[in-house]
């Protein structure tokens, strides 16, 4: 994401401007959560397309005329123009953290920081797998796309430069031939455009490749997004002075336009994150910025050119760099304030966000345009890039000064439980993907010398009883199996879905099929099946391509219910835990500190989808030798909850229970199971939490 760049400039066009509004628009949208913007983040894609667009435009007169272009300046010159605003909400990031955020969480902030300062916080996302799509509580998430933007601007001058002196030997070549200048000019241009195709064609095929090997590579990398940036440069060979490449028909260029402008505006209603991302749908968006881009400077002149050219869409292109900085930052910040704000609410901090960048734009970014840049543009100043290093080093400094306080507040504090409460789960190397690497893997837990095995298959909510599960293994004489996997229910409904749920879950329907036949193969004692309930909608608003039908989640359990009883496996179901409106830890963390707007970190269950999951259950179970074991009495029997214990804190997120609360509940916990094992009806044990959910 990137403003329009300093120096040599193609033809100003209004409607470009207002591309950019339109775009940043698409992008706060997303950002803000509304369901029907859900595929928005290909609006990213229209920036680095006007991004290769504008800085190829700026160097091919220079190139083509056979002129030196000095790299330094060119390099020096575009950060400085990103560099003031970012200086600026990068050091306010950092104060909010500090004085806002819990102090369990600051020191993540700034270690966040560090690598963005020197624009390759992209680059680390990638090696750490973070999830662009679930990695929220991240201030600093959205400035990937700075780090891609700089990397390809290190690249794309010094390789322009290098095609155009492969260009000027070829043309030289032809000189002894008495080739006239203007035929040694199109040799250089024939150079260029083919090595821009070739780079964009290598890109491209990465992107296809990664995007199903390495997901994260493919999103965050500047290598996989090249192509967009070399669309946008062939593009300033074809329209980068204001030529049309429909001529003067305003017919066709405005056919250009609709066509266009659908394929940003379709994506961003109907992507979704499941699908693999940049690959072949990415040309989409990318082909119709290209298309917005064709009409050159009659683009304004049509109808749908003077909407972009609207006073609305070009004051927020020309304010787009600055609110796309601020506006994910605020986001985050007042999701801390209030969990619970939802869309409506993160769209009011982008509105506090677009005001900042009034601000920055007229109080930072515009004085330092007038008197900072014409210093460096006569060198009065020093070298621009060297100055660049300098102020991303002192970022740094303070960043990694930040982190080192903040790690040692946390551990000299009572912040400390907080913490360790984000890590207390059991350590091992059973998951899914870890067992595959390691088929040695010790997945035993409780008795390992018992001949009464127990498997317990499920998601992350299945693993967070393992805890509870060890200890009551011990004292019940059971060797407990795990298998388990992260985001894979129990229930089968792998054909019972299509489009994006089905491709979300193809691994977890492939891993759960290869589970179930060892099941059936090993013939355990019992098995445990637990997964988490909001696999399926809260309520029937809510739309995600994440979730199931609860007809098809039904039936899906039904269908795992019934293999494994069929086999003569006795099946023992954990019932469902409750999902808390907030980060727990961090509530507790900003409530010790007490924070503006801490709260007392109690929340209320979800009473109705409670029915909802129970009934789910129930209705899958009915005529099938299928225990319940409800442990909800335990983590929350009244109607208002808490999320500590006797000193234990209950929960490392907002769904997850500690493995140290498990382990506290390990006495009611085997109890239970041994009751199911001997067969007796409990169907549900009647507590006060059943009063309260039924």
């Amino acid at each position: 994401m990137a403003p329009s760049l300093p120096g040599k400039q193609p033809h100003w066009r209004p409607d470009i401007e207002g591309l950019r509004g339109l775009a940043v628009l698409l992008v706060v949208g997303f950002h803000a959560g509304f369901p029907l913007l859900r595929g928005a983040f290909v609006a990213v894609d229209v920036f680095f397309v006007l991004s290769g667009f504008f800085l190829t435009s700026a160097l091919l007169r220079e190139l083509v005329a056979d002129r030196t272009v000095s790299l330094s300046d060119v390099y020096g010159r575009r950060v400085w123009r990103l560099m003031p605003a970012l200086i600026v909400v990068l050091g306010a990031t950092l104060l909010m953290s500090t004085f806002l955020f819990a102090p369990i969480d600051r020191a993540d902030v700034a270690s966040n920081l560090r690598p963005v300062a020197f624009f390759t916080g992209n680059l680390v996302f990638a090696s750490e797998g973070v999830n662009y799509f679930t990695a929220g509580e991240n201030p600093l998430l959205h400035l990937w796309t700075l780090g891609v933007e700089y990397q390809l601007l290190l690249f794309w001058p010094a390789f322009l430069v290098l095609l155009a002196w492969i260009a000027r030997r070829r043309a030289r070549g032809s000189e002894s031939s008495g080739a006239s200048s203007s035929a040694r000019r199109m040799i250089i241009v024939q150079t260029l455009l083919v090595g821009i195709a070739t780079a964009g064609a290598v890109s491209f095929a990465l992107s296809l490749w990664l995007s199903t090997a390495a997901p994260m590579w493919a999103y965050f990398g500047p290598h996989t997004r090249l192509w967009a940036f070399a669309a946008g440069g062939a593009m300033a060979f074809i329209a980068g002075a204001g030529q049309s490449v429909f001529g003067a028909s305003v017919r066709a260029i405005t056919m250009a336009q609709i066509a266009g402008l659908l394929a940003i505006i379709v994506p961003a209603f109907l992507y979704s994150r499941t699908m693999p991302y940049p690959g072949v749908i990415a040309l989409v968006p990318v082909g119709g910025t290209m298309l917005l881009l064709a009409g050159g400077a009659l683009s304004s002149s049509t109808r749908f050119g003077r909407a972009l050219a609207s006073p609305l869409l070009t004051g927020l292109g020309r304010l787009s760099y600055a609110w796309y900085l601020w506006h994910w930052p605020l986001m985050v910040l007042g999701s801390v304030f209030a969990p619970t704000i939802g869309p409506w609410g993160r769209l009011a901090w982008g509105g506090v966000a677009l005001l900042l960048a009034i601000i920055t734009r007229h109080t930072i970014e515009r004085p330092f345009e007038r008197r900072v840049t014409p210093l460096f543009n006569r060198n009065d100043f020093g070298d621009p890039f060297t100055w660049a290093i300098g102020v991303s080093s002192a970022l740094l400094l303070a960043a990694s000064w930040a982190e080192t306080r903040a790690t040692r507040y946390v551990e000299r504090s009572v912040h400390r439980k907080f913490a360790a409460a984000r890590e207390d789960r059991m350590q091992h190397s059973c998951w899914a993907r870890k067992a595959a690497r390691n088929p040695k893997a010790d997945c035993s837990f409780g008795d390992r010398s018992s001949s009464t095995t127990l498997v317990l298959l499920g998601d992350s909510h299945a693993e967070h009883w393992l805890g509870g599960l060890d200890r009551a293994g011990r004292e019940h004489g059971w060797r407990v199996e795990a298998r388990v996997m992260g985001g894979c229910p129990v229930s089968d409904f792998s054909r019972l879905t299509s489009g994006a749920t089905r491709r979300r879950y193809r691994e977890c329907s492939q891993y759960r099929e290869r589970m179930l036949q060892r099941v059936i193969e090993e013939r355990p004692r019992a098995v445990i099946l637990s997964s988490y309930d909001y696999y399926v909608p809260a309520t029937d608003a809510d739309v995600d391509e994440y979730l199931v039908s609860v007809e098809a989640w039904q039936e899906g359990l039904r269908r795992t219910y019934a293999r494994l009883s069929a086999a003569g496996i006795p099946v023992i179901v954990m019932r469902g835990t409750p999902q808390v409106p907030f980060d727990v830890p961090s509530c507790l963390s900003r409530r010790a500190e007490r924070l503006l707007f801490a709260t007392d970190c109690t929340y209320e269950r979800d009473r109705d989808f409670t029915v909802r999951a129970r009934q789910a259950q129930d209705a899958a179970a009915r005529g099938l030798p299928v225990r319940f074991v409800d442990m909800n009495d335990q983590v929350c029997a009244t109607r208002r909850c808490a999320t500590t214990r006797r000193g234990i804190v209950m929960f490392t997120d907002d769904n997850h229970l500690t493995a140290s609360f498990t382990r506290s509940l390990a006495p009611v916990l085997g109890a239970r199971v041994e009751r199911a094992l001997q067969q007796e009806p409990i169907l549900a044990v009647r507590t006060a939490a059943d009063a309260a959910v039924r």
